[in-house]
């Protein structure tokens, strides 16, 4: 019997498929706008379309259930209660944005528009139940493709293609960033499942599992590398210097995407990948007092007071609210260092940082 043939492999790729359907049913609409948006291209048809696609993949998220009771550590996609959550926060914010954009969109992009801001919500909700590191990878490019063209379309005057240009450059630069930081972690553990590496850092770092417990300094490179790559995508001091311009320059509608889903998807990937989500929470093997937690308590200290500082010195209201955006991404820090710092014990029934990061994430979207 082969692999593609055992009954509990097929079971298995059923589920996941299963577990994606509402960002497939997302994805295809969007298809359905590219591929037919230039022979019809009404704004009020994709408006419709959109609209019924987001609709049918809310019927589908509230309906379809996994029918494996146990998911497996060793899978791709795990549909745990944060990649819910994630899931009706993409869906929710995304129908909120078809709306306030449609002043924005013209005839001539409207497919293209509504078919960029689809796939960005799909790669939100498919990097929020994302355990594996390409599948991780694959969801926060959903999010950042999309957004260059996002930037370019509804106007094409020079501060548009300037924070165009910007963005982009930065995005490819924190990508790669984040594939140098992941290369590490998949070198040291020999696998992409984020659940075996948080397992394997684990036991690398405990004497009483492994006898000549040391942990490789790499592992922390590693680590400062994703963080890094990370807080592009959530404007963290010091990497929050386009913010300012790209938000004065882009449409509204596109500022208000770009402010709220790639700070989702960066705060729930660092989540994912620090191992502090999933089916058995607990931090990365770093000391809680000189290394990760103290890399994001510095962070988020940091970011808090430079992005309330400036943005009371400026005088346009757009760049007053990226750097506000900038702040807000210092208080979500501080969830993830009460949770690297303080992991829940087991039955705990009090909110723990990430519970309190995911309730903040949601109150800012609104």
């Amino acid at each position: 019997m082969t692999p593609l043939t055992d009954p509990g492999v097929q079971l298995a790729v059923k589920g996941v498929f299963r577990d994606v359907l509402p960002e497939i049913i997302l994805v295809g609409t969007a298809f359905l706008a590219f591929l037919a948006g230039p022979f019809a291209n009404r704004r009020w048809l994709w408006f419709v379309v959109s609209v019924l696609g987001l609709t049918g993949a809310m019927v589908v998220a509230g309906v379809v259930k996994a029918q494996l009771p146990d998911v497996p550590a060793a899978a791709s996609i795990l549909p745990d209660g944060a990649a819910g959550f994630v899931r009706w926060v993409a869906l929710i914010s995304a129908a909120v944005f078809v709306f306030v954009s449609w002043p924005e969109v013209n005839r001539t992009n409207s497919a293209e528009y509504y078919g960029c801001l689809l796939v960005a919500a799909a790669g939100v909700s498919l990097t929020g139940r994302a355990n594996d590191l390409v599948t991780l990878f694959l969801g926060l490019e959903l999010i950042s493709i999309p957004t260059y063209i996002l930037l370019y379309l509804p106007s094409q005057a020079r501060p548009n293609q300037e924070a165009a240009v910007k963005y982009f450059l930065l995005s490819v630069m924190s990508s790669a960033v984040l594939l140098f930081g992941v290369s590490y972690l998949y070198g040291l553990t020999g696998t992409t499942n984020i659940t075996a590496i948080v397992d394997a850092l684990t036991k690398a770092h405990d004497p009483r599992l492994t006898p000549d417990a040391h942990l490789s300094p790499l592992a922390l490179v590693a680590v400062v590398m994703v963080v890094a790559a990370v807080g592009f995508r959530v404007t963290a001091v010091p990497f929050h210097f386009y913010a300012p311009d790209v938000y004065e320059g882009a449409p509204a509608g596109v500022v208000a995407q770009l402010a709220f889903l790639p700070k989702v998807a960066g705060f729930v990937a660092l989540a994912r990948l620090l191992g502090l989500v999933g089916a058995d929470p607990r931090h990365l093997p770093f000391d809680s007092s000189t290394q990760l937690p103290l890399l994001l308590w510095i962070l988020a200290v940091v970011t808090m007071t430079v992005g309330n500082v400036l943005a009371l010195l400026q005088d346009n209201v757009r760049r007053m609210l990226a750097y506000s955006g900038v702040a807000h991404g210092g208080y979500m820090l501080i969830g993830l260092v009460v949770a690297s710092s303080l992991p829940e014990a087991k039955g705990a029934t009090h909110v723990g940082g990430i519970e309190a990061l995911l309730v903040y994430l949601a109150a800012y979207g609104a």
